[in-house]
Protein backbone atom coordinates (compact mmCIF):
# COMPACT_ATOMS: atom_id res chain seq x y z
CA UNK A 1 0.00 0.00 0.00
CA UNK A 2 0.95 3.52 -1.33
CA UNK A 3 -0.40 6.59 0.81
CA UNK A 4 0.25 10.20 -1.24
CA UNK A 5 -0.13 13.43 0.57
CA UNK A 6 -0.64 15.85 -2.52
CA UNK A 7 1.93 17.44 -4.15
CA UNK A 8 4.19 14.43 -2.78
CA UNK A 9 5.62 12.17 -5.42
CA UNK A 10 5.73 7.99 -4.91
CA UNK A 11 7.58 5.29 -6.51
CA UNK A 12 4.23 2.78 -7.75
CA UNK A 13 6.58 0.03 -8.86
CA UNK A 14 7.16 -0.93 -5.28
CA UNK A 15 6.82 -4.33 -5.00
CA UNK A 16 3.91 -5.25 -2.58
CA UNK A 17 3.53 -7.53 0.75
CA UNK A 18 1.62 -11.27 0.51
CA UNK A 19 -0.88 -9.82 2.72
CA UNK A 20 -2.86 -7.02 1.80
CA UNK A 21 -1.84 -3.92 4.19
CA UNK A 22 -2.89 -0.28 4.50
CA UNK A 23 -0.05 1.70 5.56
CA UNK A 24 -0.12 5.66 6.60
CA UNK A 25 2.73 7.39 5.84
CA UNK A 26 1.59 10.60 7.41
CA UNK A 27 -1.48 11.60 10.03
CA UNK A 28 -3.61 14.66 9.81
CA UNK A 29 -5.95 15.47 12.96
CA UNK A 30 -8.69 17.62 13.06
CA UNK A 31 -8.54 18.26 16.63
CA UNK A 32 -12.10 19.73 18.79
CA UNK A 33 -10.21 19.93 22.10
CA UNK A 34 -6.84 19.17 23.94
CA UNK A 35 -6.37 18.51 27.30
CA UNK A 36 -3.36 17.81 29.27
CA UNK A 37 -1.14 18.87 32.37
CA UNK A 38 2.04 19.72 30.47
CA UNK A 39 3.17 19.87 26.80
CA UNK A 40 5.19 16.85 27.74
CA UNK A 41 1.92 15.14 28.33
CA UNK A 42 -0.86 16.39 26.54
CA UNK A 43 -4.09 14.45 24.48
CA UNK A 44 -5.88 15.60 21.88
CA UNK A 45 -9.15 14.99 20.48
CA UNK A 46 -11.74 15.13 17.54
CA UNK A 47 -13.83 13.52 14.54
CA UNK A 48 -13.95 9.91 13.91
CA UNK A 49 -13.37 9.21 17.64
CA UNK A 50 -9.91 10.27 17.24
CA UNK A 51 -7.34 10.41 20.28
CA UNK A 52 -4.30 11.85 20.00
CA UNK A 53 -0.75 12.03 22.68
CA UNK A 54 1.94 14.10 22.77
CA UNK A 55 5.07 13.36 24.38
CA UNK A 56 6.74 16.51 24.03
CA UNK A 57 8.65 15.59 20.63
CA UNK A 58 5.54 13.74 18.38
CA UNK A 59 2.31 12.80 18.20
CA UNK A 60 0.75 9.40 18.05
CA UNK A 61 -2.53 7.93 17.51
CA UNK A 62 -4.24 6.30 20.37
CA UNK A 63 -7.29 3.92 20.19
CA UNK A 64 -10.60 5.24 21.40
CA UNK A 65 -12.81 2.18 19.94
CA UNK A 66 -15.53 4.39 19.03
CA UNK A 67 -16.41 6.52 15.93
CA UNK A 68 -18.47 9.04 17.36
CA UNK A 69 -16.44 12.69 17.36
CA UNK A 70 -14.85 13.58 20.50
CA UNK A 71 -15.33 17.44 21.52
CA UNK A 72 -13.32 17.50 24.48
CA UNK A 73 -10.45 15.81 27.03
CA UNK A 74 -9.38 16.21 30.48
CA UNK A 75 -6.06 14.90 32.18
CA UNK A 76 -4.89 14.58 35.70
CA UNK A 77 -1.71 14.52 37.56
CA UNK A 78 -2.63 10.92 38.03
CA UNK A 79 -2.05 9.92 34.94
CA UNK A 80 -6.10 9.46 34.04
CA UNK A 81 -7.64 11.19 31.55
CA UNK A 82 -11.75 11.52 30.81
CA UNK A 83 -12.73 12.45 26.72
CA UNK A 84 -16.44 13.25 26.47
CA UNK A 85 -18.43 14.06 22.48
CA UNK A 86 -21.59 12.69 20.77
CA UNK A 87 -24.10 10.45 21.85
CA UNK A 88 -22.72 10.73 25.39
CA UNK A 89 -19.67 8.90 24.62
CA UNK A 90 -17.71 8.98 27.92
CA UNK A 91 -14.00 7.51 27.73
CA UNK A 92 -11.49 7.31 30.89
CA UNK A 93 -7.78 6.45 30.40
CA UNK A 94 -6.30 4.35 32.91
CA UNK A 95 -2.64 5.58 32.17
CA UNK A 96 -2.26 2.67 29.78
CA UNK A 97 -5.56 2.28 27.45
CA UNK A 98 -9.13 3.81 26.72
CA UNK A 99 -12.26 2.09 27.72
CA UNK A 100 -15.93 3.18 26.88
CA UNK A 101 -17.91 3.98 30.30
CA UNK A 102 -21.72 3.52 30.77
CA UNK A 103 -23.44 6.94 29.53
CA UNK A 104 -25.40 9.18 31.83
CA UNK A 105 -27.18 10.77 28.98
CA UNK A 106 -27.31 10.34 25.06
CA UNK A 107 -27.20 13.85 24.46
CA UNK A 108 -24.08 15.23 22.92
CA UNK A 109 -21.51 16.63 25.74
CA UNK A 110 -19.26 19.46 25.12
CA UNK A 111 -16.93 19.89 28.24
CA UNK A 112 -15.46 18.30 30.96
CA UNK A 113 -13.09 18.59 33.51
CA UNK A 114 -12.25 16.70 36.90
CA UNK A 115 -9.77 16.53 39.99
CA UNK A 116 -8.95 12.77 39.68
CA UNK A 117 -9.70 9.37 37.67
CA UNK A 118 -12.66 9.29 40.87
CA UNK A 119 -13.93 12.62 40.63
CA UNK A 120 -15.02 14.67 37.03
CA UNK A 121 -17.63 16.47 35.47
CA UNK A 122 -18.97 16.91 32.03
CA UNK A 123 -21.49 19.15 30.50
CA UNK A 124 -24.07 18.63 27.71
CA UNK A 125 -25.92 20.68 24.75
CA UNK A 126 -28.89 20.50 26.59
CA UNK A 127 -28.48 21.85 29.83
CA UNK A 128 -27.49 18.99 32.07
CA UNK A 129 -23.89 18.70 34.20
CA UNK A 130 -22.92 14.77 34.72
CA UNK A 131 -20.76 14.07 37.69
CA UNK A 132 -18.56 10.98 38.16
CA UNK A 133 -17.83 10.19 41.77
CA UNK A 134 -15.30 6.91 41.01
CA UNK A 135 -18.08 4.71 40.44
CA UNK A 136 -20.84 6.15 37.92
CA UNK A 137 -22.20 8.82 36.33
CA UNK A 138 -24.93 11.01 37.32
CA UNK A 139 -26.67 13.49 35.83
CA UNK A 140 -27.97 17.08 37.03
CA UNK A 141 -30.94 19.01 35.03
CA UNK A 142 -29.32 22.95 35.23
CA UNK A 143 -31.06 24.64 32.43
CA UNK A 144 -32.30 24.26 28.69
CA UNK A 145 -28.71 25.80 27.41
CA UNK A 146 -25.66 24.54 26.17
CA UNK A 147 -23.08 23.70 28.94
CA UNK A 148 -19.95 24.77 26.98
CA UNK A 149 -17.30 24.96 29.91
CA UNK A 150 -16.20 23.66 33.07
CA UNK A 151 -13.36 24.29 35.37
CA UNK A 152 -12.87 23.70 39.57
CA UNK A 153 -10.25 24.80 41.77
CA UNK A 154 -11.43 21.57 44.23
CA UNK A 155 -13.94 19.27 43.66
CA UNK A 156 -16.30 21.61 46.26
CA UNK A 157 -15.62 24.27 44.09
CA UNK A 158 -16.34 24.08 40.61
CA UNK A 159 -17.60 26.68 37.89
CA UNK A 160 -19.62 25.99 34.77
CA UNK A 161 -20.79 28.40 32.33
CA UNK A 162 -24.25 27.81 30.03
CA UNK A 163 -25.40 30.94 27.96
CA UNK A 164 -24.82 34.36 29.68
CA UNK A 165 -24.84 32.36 33.22
CA UNK A 166 -22.27 31.30 35.34
CA UNK A 167 -22.88 28.54 37.50
CA UNK A 168 -21.09 26.97 41.17
CA UNK A 169 -20.83 23.54 42.51
CA UNK A 170 -19.90 23.93 46.44
CA UNK A 171 -20.08 20.18 47.09
CA UNK A 172 -23.60 19.65 47.20
CA UNK A 173 -25.37 21.43 44.41
CA UNK A 174 -25.44 23.92 41.55
CA UNK A 175 -26.43 27.36 42.32
CA UNK A 176 -26.57 30.42 39.70
CA UNK A 177 -23.76 33.29 40.37
CA UNK A 178 -24.57 37.09 39.83
CA UNK A 179 -22.70 38.20 37.17
CA UNK A 180 -24.34 41.00 35.82
CA UNK A 181 -24.08 40.39 32.05
CA UNK A 182 -26.09 39.28 29.42
CA UNK A 183 -23.31 38.40 26.86
CA UNK A 184 -22.74 34.88 25.38
CA UNK A 185 -19.76 32.98 27.64
CA UNK A 186 -18.19 30.01 26.09
CA UNK A 187 -14.94 29.15 28.63
CA UNK A 188 -14.47 29.33 32.18
CA UNK A 189 -10.90 28.93 33.60
CA UNK A 190 -9.04 30.12 36.62
CA UNK A 191 -5.71 29.89 38.63
CA UNK A 192 -7.46 29.63 41.82
CA UNK A 193 -10.50 29.84 44.13
CA UNK A 194 -10.11 33.49 44.11
CA UNK A 195 -8.85 34.22 40.50
CA UNK A 196 -11.33 33.07 37.86
CA UNK A 197 -12.00 33.92 34.66
CA UNK A 198 -15.19 33.38 32.20
CA UNK A 199 -15.06 34.63 28.66
CA UNK A 200 -17.07 35.01 25.78
CA UNK A 201 -17.19 36.72 22.39
CA UNK A 202 -15.74 39.96 22.93
CA UNK A 203 -16.25 39.99 26.69
CA UNK A 204 -14.33 38.44 30.11
CA UNK A 205 -15.61 38.25 33.63
CA UNK A 206 -13.38 37.97 36.53
CA UNK A 207 -14.25 36.65 39.54
CA UNK A 208 -12.11 37.62 42.90
CA UNK A 209 -13.29 35.41 45.68
CA UNK A 210 -16.06 37.41 46.43
CA UNK A 211 -17.82 39.35 43.13
CA UNK A 212 -17.59 38.98 39.44
CA UNK A 213 -16.30 42.36 37.62
CA UNK A 214 -16.01 42.98 33.35
CA UNK A 215 -13.07 43.63 32.28
CA UNK A 216 -12.21 45.34 28.97
CA UNK A 217 -11.20 43.50 25.82
CA UNK A 218 -9.96 43.42 22.50
CA UNK A 219 -10.49 39.73 21.03
CA UNK A 220 -13.22 38.19 19.36
CA UNK A 221 -13.88 34.65 20.90
CA UNK A 222 -11.52 32.83 23.33
CA UNK A 223 -10.93 29.17 23.07
CA UNK A 224 -8.36 28.96 25.74
CA UNK A 225 -6.47 30.38 29.06
CA UNK A 226 -3.91 29.41 30.99
CA UNK A 227 -1.25 30.96 32.96
CA UNK A 228 -0.71 32.27 36.78
CA UNK A 229 -2.19 35.37 38.62
CA UNK A 230 -1.42 38.78 37.17
CA UNK A 231 0.31 36.36 34.00
CA UNK A 232 -2.02 35.15 32.25
CA UNK A 233 -3.03 34.70 28.21
CA UNK A 234 -5.94 33.83 26.21
CA UNK A 235 -6.03 32.50 23.11
CA UNK A 236 -8.32 34.11 20.10
CA UNK A 237 -10.51 32.07 17.81
CA UNK A 238 -9.94 34.86 15.49
CA UNK A 239 -6.25 34.54 13.22
CA UNK A 240 -5.39 32.85 16.55
CA UNK A 241 -4.11 36.13 18.22
CA UNK A 242 -2.90 35.95 21.86
CA UNK A 243 -3.28 38.33 24.40
CA UNK A 244 -1.90 38.80 27.91
CA UNK A 245 -3.22 39.66 31.29
CA UNK A 246 -0.35 41.78 33.15
CA UNK A 247 -2.91 42.21 36.07
CA UNK A 248 -3.59 45.97 34.84
CA UNK A 249 -5.05 45.73 31.45
CA UNK A 250 -5.42 43.10 28.39
CA UNK A 251 -3.21 43.24 25.57
CA UNK A 252 -2.55 41.80 22.27
CA UNK A 253 1.25 40.09 22.04
CA UNK A 254 0.86 38.24 18.88
CA UNK A 255 -0.75 39.09 16.11
CA UNK A 256 -2.09 35.50 14.99
CA UNK A 257 -2.08 33.57 11.31
CA UNK A 258 -3.64 35.66 8.33
CA UNK A 259 -6.98 34.18 7.04
CA UNK A 260 -6.87 31.34 9.56
CA UNK A 261 -9.41 30.80 11.92
CA UNK A 262 -9.81 28.56 15.00
CA UNK A 263 -11.98 25.78 16.72
CA UNK A 264 -9.26 24.42 19.53
CA UNK A 265 -6.18 25.34 21.53
CA UNK A 266 -4.42 25.06 24.52
CA UNK A 267 -1.26 26.38 26.64
CA UNK A 268 0.85 25.97 29.89
CA UNK A 269 2.96 29.22 29.63
CA UNK A 270 3.19 32.23 27.49
CA UNK A 271 5.96 30.69 25.07
CA UNK A 272 4.01 27.28 24.18
CA UNK A 273 0.89 26.11 23.10
CA UNK A 274 -0.85 23.88 20.58
CA UNK A 275 -4.32 25.39 18.15
CA UNK A 276 -6.22 23.40 15.28
CA UNK A 277 -7.47 25.65 12.15
CA UNK A 278 -10.70 25.13 10.71
CA UNK A 279 -8.90 22.94 7.54
CA UNK A 280 -7.30 20.88 9.92
CA UNK A 281 -4.16 22.47 10.41
CA UNK A 282 -2.15 21.95 13.50
CA UNK A 283 -0.01 25.09 15.38
CA UNK A 284 2.55 24.92 17.38
CA UNK A 285 3.19 28.54 18.98
CA UNK A 286 6.82 29.91 20.24
CA UNK A 287 7.03 32.84 22.07
CA UNK A 288 5.13 35.00 19.67
CA UNK A 289 4.61 33.37 16.29
CA UNK A 290 2.32 30.36 14.97
CA UNK A 291 4.35 27.33 13.24
CA UNK A 292 2.26 25.26 10.76
CA UNK A 293 3.39 21.49 12.22
CA UNK A 294 0.89 19.67 9.28
CA UNK A 295 -0.12 21.07 6.10
CA UNK A 296 -3.65 21.41 5.28
CA UNK A 297 -5.02 18.54 3.37
CA UNK A 298 -8.33 18.24 1.75
CA UNK A 299 -11.64 15.96 2.07
CA UNK A 300 -11.30 13.46 -1.25
CA UNK A 301 -14.71 12.78 -2.00
CA UNK A 302 -14.30 11.35 -4.94
CA UNK A 303 -11.61 8.88 -7.50
CA UNK A 304 -12.05 7.70 -10.84
CA UNK A 305 -8.45 5.79 -11.86
CA UNK A 306 -8.09 6.02 -15.70
CA UNK A 307 -5.50 3.15 -14.87
CA UNK A 308 -3.30 2.44 -12.14
CA UNK A 309 -0.77 5.15 -13.05
CA UNK A 310 -3.66 8.09 -13.98
CA UNK A 311 -5.85 8.69 -11.31
CA UNK A 312 -8.37 11.79 -11.18
CA UNK A 313 -10.17 12.56 -7.93
CA UNK A 314 -12.50 15.72 -6.81
CA UNK A 315 -11.94 17.31 -2.88
CA UNK A 316 -14.07 19.37 -0.67
CA UNK A 317 -11.96 22.37 -1.54
CA UNK A 318 -13.47 22.66 -4.68
CA UNK A 319 -10.49 21.63 -6.80
CA UNK A 320 -9.96 18.60 -9.29
CA UNK A 321 -6.82 16.65 -9.04
CA UNK A 322 -4.81 14.20 -11.56
CA UNK A 323 -1.76 11.48 -10.21
CA UNK A 324 0.76 11.08 -13.58
CA UNK A 325 4.55 10.98 -13.85
CA UNK A 326 4.35 9.68 -9.90
CA UNK A 327 2.77 13.42 -8.69
CA UNK A 328 -0.66 14.86 -8.17
CA UNK A 329 -1.42 18.52 -9.57
CA UNK A 330 -4.56 20.43 -9.43
CA UNK A 331 -5.62 20.41 -12.85
CA UNK A 332 -9.00 22.69 -11.83
CA UNK A 333 -9.75 25.24 -8.90
CA UNK A 334 -13.42 26.30 -8.56
CA UNK A 335 -16.11 27.82 -7.08
CA UNK A 336 -17.95 25.03 -6.23
CA UNK A 337 -18.03 21.86 -3.57
CA UNK A 338 -17.10 18.75 -5.94
CA UNK A 339 -18.77 15.04 -4.38
CA UNK A 340 -18.13 12.39 -7.22
CA UNK A 341 -16.03 11.50 -10.35
CA UNK A 342 -16.03 9.12 -13.23
CA UNK A 343 -15.14 8.48 -16.78
CA UNK A 344 -15.07 6.76 -19.65
CA UNK A 345 -11.74 7.93 -20.58
CA UNK A 346 -9.36 9.85 -19.50
CA UNK A 347 -10.11 12.67 -22.33
CA UNK A 348 -13.90 11.98 -21.00
CA UNK A 349 -14.24 12.54 -17.13
CA UNK A 350 -17.02 13.76 -15.40
CA UNK A 351 -17.05 15.45 -11.86
CA UNK A 352 -20.37 16.73 -9.94
CA UNK A 353 -20.88 19.06 -7.05
CA UNK A 354 -23.37 21.95 -5.56
CA UNK A 355 -23.28 23.26 -9.30
CA UNK A 356 -24.30 20.81 -11.52
CA UNK A 357 -21.35 18.99 -14.11
CA UNK A 358 -17.96 19.55 -15.17
CA UNK A 359 -16.29 17.80 -18.00
CA UNK A 360 -12.86 17.33 -18.79
CA UNK A 361 -11.17 16.66 -22.43
CA UNK A 362 -8.23 15.59 -21.01
CA UNK A 363 -6.61 18.73 -20.70
CA UNK A 364 -9.63 21.14 -19.69
CA UNK A 365 -12.39 21.06 -17.51
CA UNK A 366 -15.43 22.96 -18.51
CA UNK A 367 -18.98 23.27 -17.18
CA UNK A 368 -21.61 21.57 -19.24
CA UNK A 369 -24.43 21.67 -16.65
CA UNK A 370 -25.46 24.71 -14.33
CA UNK A 371 -27.43 25.51 -10.93
CA UNK A 372 -28.30 21.86 -9.63
CA UNK A 373 -27.25 20.00 -6.89
CA UNK A 374 -25.49 16.40 -8.05
CA UNK A 375 -23.79 14.52 -5.27
CA UNK A 376 -22.81 11.25 -8.08
CA UNK A 377 -21.90 10.51 -11.25
CA UNK A 378 -21.33 7.10 -13.42
CA UNK A 379 -21.99 5.62 -16.62
CA UNK A 380 -21.49 2.41 -19.02
CA UNK A 381 -19.58 4.71 -21.92
CA UNK A 382 -19.19 7.98 -23.13
CA UNK A 383 -23.00 8.19 -24.18
CA UNK A 384 -24.96 6.64 -21.12
CA UNK A 385 -24.16 8.64 -18.43
CA UNK A 386 -25.98 9.49 -15.29
CA UNK A 387 -25.97 11.89 -12.33
CA UNK A 388 -27.90 12.26 -9.50
CA UNK A 389 -28.64 14.55 -6.82
CA UNK A 390 -31.13 15.92 -4.89
CA UNK A 391 -34.81 14.60 -6.35
CA UNK A 392 -33.09 14.30 -9.55
CA UNK A 393 -31.05 12.00 -12.06
CA UNK A 394 -29.71 12.89 -15.41
CA UNK A 395 -28.89 11.10 -18.16
CA UNK A 396 -26.49 11.76 -21.15
CA UNK A 397 -26.77 10.67 -24.82
CA UNK A 398 -23.64 11.75 -26.22
CA UNK A 399 -24.86 14.91 -27.48
CA UNK A 400 -27.01 16.25 -24.55
CA UNK A 401 -28.34 16.17 -20.82
CA UNK A 402 -31.41 15.38 -19.80
CA UNK A 403 -33.47 14.77 -16.90
CA UNK A 404 -35.07 11.89 -16.12
CA UNK A 405 -36.30 11.59 -12.46
CA UNK A 406 -37.55 14.50 -10.88
CA UNK A 407 -39.94 14.97 -7.86
CA UNK A 408 -42.76 14.72 -10.29
CA UNK A 409 -41.71 11.55 -11.65
CA UNK A 410 -44.48 8.60 -10.26
CA UNK A 411 -43.31 5.75 -8.17
CA UNK A 412 -41.93 7.67 -5.63
CA UNK A 413 -38.00 6.78 -7.24
CA UNK A 414 -37.09 10.45 -6.47
CA UNK A 415 -34.87 11.31 -3.20
CA UNK A 416 -31.38 12.14 -1.99
CA UNK A 417 -29.25 10.28 -4.86
CA UNK A 418 -25.97 9.42 -3.20
CA UNK A 419 -24.50 6.83 -5.86
CA UNK A 420 -25.21 5.06 -8.69
CA UNK A 421 -23.87 1.92 -10.36
CA UNK A 422 -24.84 -0.41 -13.00
CA UNK A 423 -24.27 -3.97 -14.64
CA UNK A 424 -25.47 -2.65 -18.65
CA UNK A 425 -27.51 0.61 -19.72
CA UNK A 426 -30.52 -1.72 -18.95
CA UNK A 427 -29.65 -1.81 -15.07
CA UNK A 428 -28.91 0.78 -13.49
CA UNK A 429 -29.23 1.45 -9.60
CA UNK A 430 -29.18 4.26 -8.40
CA UNK A 431 -29.06 4.93 -3.89
CA UNK A 432 -31.15 6.88 -2.06
CA UNK A 433 -30.38 7.66 1.71
CA UNK A 434 -32.69 4.98 2.49
CA UNK A 435 -33.59 3.13 -0.95
CA UNK A 436 -32.63 2.55 -4.03
CA UNK A 437 -34.05 3.27 -7.80
CA UNK A 438 -33.72 0.96 -10.15
CA UNK A 439 -33.97 1.36 -14.61
CA UNK A 440 -34.34 -1.75 -16.25
CA UNK A 441 -34.36 0.28 -19.88
CA UNK A 442 -37.76 1.07 -19.70
CA UNK A 443 -38.70 3.06 -16.09
CA UNK A 444 -37.12 3.35 -13.12
CA UNK A 445 -38.33 2.08 -10.26
CA UNK A 446 -38.20 1.85 -6.42
CA UNK A 447 -36.85 -0.27 -4.45
CA UNK A 448 -37.23 -1.13 -0.31
CA UNK A 449 -33.96 -1.72 1.66
CA UNK A 450 -35.29 -3.69 4.80
CA UNK A 451 -35.12 -2.12 8.50
CA UNK A 452 -35.12 1.35 6.50
CA UNK A 453 -35.37 3.36 10.25
CA UNK A 454 -32.16 5.61 10.69
CA UNK A 455 -30.39 4.61 7.53
CA UNK A 456 -28.13 6.95 5.85
CA UNK A 457 -26.34 5.04 2.88
CA UNK A 458 -22.80 5.98 1.39
CA UNK A 459 -22.27 3.67 -1.79
CA UNK A 460 -22.90 1.14 -3.62
CA UNK A 461 -21.27 -1.42 -6.09
CA UNK A 462 -21.72 -4.69 -7.80
CA UNK A 463 -19.86 -7.50 -9.92
CA UNK A 464 -23.46 -8.41 -11.85
CA UNK A 465 -26.69 -7.48 -11.77
CA UNK A 466 -27.43 -10.39 -9.41
CA UNK A 467 -24.75 -9.69 -6.91
CA UNK A 468 -24.84 -5.96 -5.69
CA UNK A 469 -23.75 -4.02 -2.13
CA UNK A 470 -24.73 -1.16 -0.66
CA UNK A 471 -23.20 0.39 2.56
CA UNK A 472 -24.05 3.24 4.60
CA UNK A 473 -24.65 3.95 8.63
CA UNK A 474 -28.16 2.82 10.54
CA UNK A 475 -28.90 4.41 13.79
CA UNK A 476 -30.11 3.07 16.70
CA UNK A 477 -31.29 3.63 20.07
CA UNK A 478 -27.97 5.81 20.59
CA UNK A 479 -25.94 3.69 18.64
CA UNK A 480 -24.11 3.92 15.19
CA UNK A 481 -23.78 0.42 13.26
CA UNK A 482 -21.97 0.03 9.62
CA UNK A 483 -24.55 -1.56 7.63
CA UNK A 484 -23.96 -3.64 4.24
CA UNK A 485 -27.15 -5.27 2.27
CA UNK A 486 -27.03 -7.50 -1.02
CA UNK A 487 -29.21 -7.72 -4.21
CA UNK A 488 -29.52 -11.29 -5.72
CA UNK A 489 -31.23 -10.10 -8.71
CA UNK A 490 -35.07 -10.41 -6.28
CA UNK A 491 -35.02 -8.62 -3.44
CA UNK A 492 -32.48 -6.40 -0.98
CA UNK A 493 -31.63 -7.97 2.60
CA UNK A 494 -29.09 -7.09 5.07
CA UNK A 495 -26.17 -9.13 5.19
CA UNK A 496 -23.23 -7.26 7.73
CA UNK A 497 -24.54 -4.58 10.53
CA UNK A 498 -22.04 -4.21 13.39
CA UNK A 499 -21.05 -1.06 15.92
CA UNK A 500 -17.49 -1.68 15.65
CA UNK A 501 -17.70 -0.68 11.80
CA UNK A 502 -18.67 2.53 12.28
CA UNK A 503 -19.91 4.27 9.32
CA UNK A 504 -19.70 2.69 6.22
CA UNK A 505 -19.02 5.41 3.39
CA UNK A 506 -18.08 3.41 0.49
CA UNK A 507 -17.98 0.41 -1.82
CA UNK A 508 -16.41 -1.23 -4.57
CA UNK A 509 -14.77 -4.38 -5.78
CA UNK A 510 -12.30 -6.45 -8.32
CA UNK A 511 -14.73 -9.57 -8.53
CA UNK A 512 -17.20 -11.29 -6.24
CA UNK A 513 -14.76 -12.55 -4.04
CA UNK A 514 -12.82 -9.38 -4.04
CA UNK A 515 -14.74 -6.69 -2.58
CA UNK A 516 -13.60 -3.78 -0.25
CA UNK A 517 -15.75 -1.08 1.81
CA UNK A 518 -14.40 1.88 3.64
CA UNK A 519 -15.52 3.50 6.65
CA UNK A 520 -14.92 6.39 9.02
CA UNK A 521 -12.44 5.61 11.75
CA UNK A 522 -9.91 4.29 9.13
CA UNK A 523 -12.30 1.34 8.54
CA UNK A 524 -11.61 -0.60 5.42
CA UNK A 525 -13.67 -4.06 4.92
CA UNK A 526 -12.71 -6.90 2.43
CA UNK A 527 -14.95 -9.47 1.36
CA UNK A 528 -13.59 -13.02 0.20
CA UNK A 529 -16.55 -14.40 -1.29
CA UNK A 530 -17.80 -15.37 2.07
CA UNK A 531 -16.98 -13.39 5.22
CA UNK A 532 -16.07 -9.61 5.72
CA UNK A 533 -13.37 -8.80 7.51
CA UNK A 534 -11.54 -5.69 8.22
CA UNK A 535 -8.32 -4.85 7.03
CA UNK A 536 -5.33 -2.71 9.14
CA UNK A 537 -5.29 1.06 7.82
CA UNK A 538 -2.76 2.27 10.34
CA UNK A 539 -5.20 4.82 11.09
CA UNK A 540 -8.42 6.44 12.11
CA UNK A 541 -9.06 9.25 9.67
CA UNK A 542 -12.28 8.87 8.28
CA UNK A 543 -12.09 7.24 4.52
CA UNK A 544 -14.79 8.61 2.52
CA UNK A 545 -14.52 7.15 -0.91
CA UNK A 546 -13.08 3.30 -2.42
CA UNK A 547 -12.58 2.82 -6.60
CA UNK A 548 -10.24 0.66 -8.37
CA UNK A 549 -8.73 -0.18 -11.77
CA UNK A 550 -9.44 -3.58 -12.79
CA UNK A 551 -7.39 -6.47 -10.84
CA UNK A 552 -4.54 -3.65 -10.65
CA UNK A 553 -4.98 -1.52 -7.88
CA UNK A 554 -7.42 -0.18 -5.30
CA UNK A 555 -7.58 3.49 -4.22
CA UNK A 556 -9.13 4.87 -1.06
CA UNK A 557 -9.49 8.18 -0.24
CA UNK A 558 -9.87 10.20 3.20
CA UNK A 559 -10.75 12.95 5.36
CA UNK A 560 -7.86 15.05 5.31
CA UNK A 561 -6.21 14.38 2.02
CA UNK A 562 -4.72 10.48 2.48
CA UNK A 563 -4.40 8.92 -0.84
CA UNK A 564 -4.32 4.69 -0.53
CA UNK A 565 -3.32 2.39 -2.78
CA UNK A 566 -3.41 -1.43 -2.43
CA UNK A 567 -2.03 -3.34 -5.30
CA UNK A 568 -2.84 -6.80 -7.12
CA UNK A 569 -4.47 -9.22 -4.55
Amino acid sequence: MILWPFGCSNDTTAPGSVEPSWDVLSKDPYINGFGGVSAQDLFAVGYNGSIFHYDGSAWSTQTSGISDALSAVWAGQDHTAFAVGNNGRILKYDGHVWALMPRGTNEQLNCVWGTSGANAFAGSAVGTILHFNGLSWTSTEIDSGVVTSIWGAAGDDVFAVIGSHVLHYDGKSWKPMDTETDQGLNLVWGTGPDDVYAAGTGVVLHFDGSKWTSQEVGWARVLSMWGSPHDVFAFDAQLGRVFHFDGVEWAATSSGKANEGFVSAWGNSGNQGFACGQGGVLYRFYGDAWNDLMEPKERVTGIWPASSTDVFLTSERKTIYRYQDREWKAQYQGNNWLFGIWGSAPNDVYAVGEDGILHCDGVTWNSEVHSVWLNAVWGTSATDVYAGGSNIILHFDGSSWTPVVTSSTPGEVAGQVVSIWGSSPQDVFALNASSVSHYDGREWKAQNLPQPIGLIMSGIWGASGSDIYCVGNQSSEGMNYGVIYHYDGERWSLVGKQPDWFQLTGVWGRSASDVFATGTGGKILHYDGNTWTGQPSSTTTGLRTVSGFGNEAVFVGGEVGLVLEQGPN
